[in-house]
């Protein structure tokens, strides 16, 4: 994709994307990465998801700023017949189809969170705390659509080797979720900057990268990995299938604020205030209008079923 072509802020005072949806950089050798980890501190492991599936050496596809690892790990009756099918074709009998062609909703959840601040121990605390909420209302969904359920982790670390590539400039990257490590990225210097102390933001940032590893989990990221895989880098194809996996996540997103609205530590106010924060993020030709990244927000929230988030279905002109 050409970085020059392509806008990456909306009007005067909108976000940076929440990730990046461009290759994170040209594909390093394991040596690469090594010695540039030599004159950077070790990052800081805030929470361990699970391990890599494959190792170094295994193939990694930089895309839509989340790596998606093509392996042969998920279930056999997963990925292999539908993953190459046409964009919108389903297959019933899939796992992956059955979590979205049901109307299951997200069990109601009380989230406990701790005041936010702007030192690393507050920030992290509630982010721990947020992950903790997204992992009870998540975990049976995942589960009764018979997938294998992992915790995901979290590092704040300003450090820009991740498991993925080395991290994209803060104006264009605020958070960042790695497929090959399960890991949700947002480091402390750019969140702060990008994001203040503004809660509603911060939910809205966590839970959006949170749908990105409902989406690992549920085999979503392995398919439309291999639908990328028969599209030119750039092509209006390539962009559209990635507007419609990253607005899959807003709408994951807006699940879980409706599941934990009025409720512990997030009142309706509060979860209304973090589903509209989306319209803040910037206009992308891989991540879809503003009113596009709120619409699909809304409608998780507002319809607060599983299958409303099936953006593999959706009418072009509602993924532009």
């Amino acid at each position: 994709m050409n970085v020059e072509g392509e806008s990456r802020r909306g009007s005067e005072g909108s976000r940076p994307l929440i990730d990046d949806d461009l290759p994170l950089a040209p594909r390093q050798s394991s040596g690469d990465l090594a010695q540039q980890a030599a004159h950077v501190s070790e990052p800081e492991t805030e929470r361990t998801g699970r391990g890599p599936v494959l190792s170094v050496a295994g193939v990694l596809a930089l895309v839509l700023g989340v790596v998606f690892l093509i392996s042969s790990v998920a279930g056999p009756d997963d990925t292999n017949a539908s993953a190459a099918a046409p964009m919108g074709a389903k297959d019933p009998g899939s796992r992956v189809d059955r979590l979205l062609a049901t109307g299951t909703s997200l069990p109601r959840v009380s989230c406990d969170l701790p005041e936010l601040g702007g030192d690393r121990e507050a920030l992290r605390a509630f982010y721990l705390a947020e992950i903790e909420c997204l992992e009870r209302a998540w975990r049976p969904v995942i589960e009764e659509a018979d997938r294998p359920f992992s915790e995901v982790g979290l590092r704040l670390s300003d450090d820009p080797v991740t498991e993925c590539g080395l991290l994209p400039p803060s104006t264009k990257v605020t958070a960042l979720y790695c497929g090959a490590n399960e890991m949700i990225y947002l480091p402390i210097t750019r969140v702060l900057e990008g994001l203040d102390l503004n809660r509603s933001a911060h939910l809205a940032t966590l839970a959006h990268e949170y749908g990105h590893h409902v989406q690992r989990m549920s085999g979503i990221m392995d398919r439309v990995n291999a639908e990328l895989g028969t599209f030119e880098a750039g092509s209006s194809g390539d962009l559209e299938l990635g507007r419609r996996f990253e607005l899959q996540a807003n709408c994951f997103a807006g699940l879980f604020l409706e599941s934990a609205a009025g409720r512990g530590s997030i009142s309706d106010t509060d979860a209304k205030a973090a589903v509209e924060d989306f319209h803040n993020w910037a206009d992308s030709q891989t991540h879809g209008t503003r009113e596009n990244q709120a619409d699909w927000a809304r409608k998780g929230f507002e319809e607060a079923t599983v299958s409303a988030c099936d953006t593999r279905s959706a009418a072009a002109p509602e993924v532009g």
